[in-house]
C-alpha cells in the first residue's frame, strides 16, 4: 500500500494567513492545507508518521485554529494498491484522537488500484529507499 495524507482547515471566515508556513512538522499553506514535510507518497509507516504530525498540529494548535474561524478539517487518505486492498486507515489509536478534538473532522478515502503490479511494486520500493536514507 502507498499513503497519501492531507488535510484542509476550512471555515467561511477563515484566515490561514496567521497559519501559514512552516508549523510542527507540518506545512501549513496559505488555503489551510495542512501537509507532512517531505515526500508526499509514502508507505505505512509514512501513513502512521504523517497521520500523528497532523494531529499533533490540530491538537497543539486547536484554539489558535478555532480562534482564526476554523469551522472544520477535512483529512484525505489517498490509498494506492495493486492486486489487494487490506489496508488500515482508522486504528483505534487514531479514533481515540479523533475524539479528544473539539474542532469537528471530517474523513475522506479514496482508493486506486494499479493494474501494473510489476510498476506499483517499483514505486514501492522506491518510497521504503527514501525511507532508509
Amino acid at each position: 500500500m502507498i499513503y497519501k495524507i492531507s488535510c484542509q482547515i476550512c471555515g467561511d471566515h477563515f484566515d490561514a494567513s496567521k497559519i501559514a508556513g512552516y508549523n510542527d512538522s507540518v506545512s501549513v499553506s496559505g488555503d489551510g492545507i495542512v501537509t507532512c514535510d517531505g515526500e508526499p507518497f509514502g508507505t505505512d509507516y509514512f501513513r502512521q508518521d504523517c497521520e500523528k504530525k497532523i494531529l499533533d498540529f490540530i491538537q497543539n494548535n486547536e484554539t489558535t485554529l478555532l480562534n482564526c474561524g476554523a469551522e472544520k478539517c477535512v483529512i484525505r487518505y489517498e490509498m494506492h494498491y495493486s492486486l489487494q486492498c487490506n489496508g488500515e486507515i482508522l486504528s483505534p489509536e487514531t479514533i481515540s484522537r479523533f475524539s479528544r478534538i473539539n474542532l469537528p473532522i471530517e474523513i475522506s478515502l479514496t482508493t486506486k488500484d494499479y493494474p501494473d503490479y510489476e510498476a506499483f511494486e517499483e514505486w514501492e520500493r522506491q518510497l521504503w529507499k527514501k525511507r532508509e536514507e
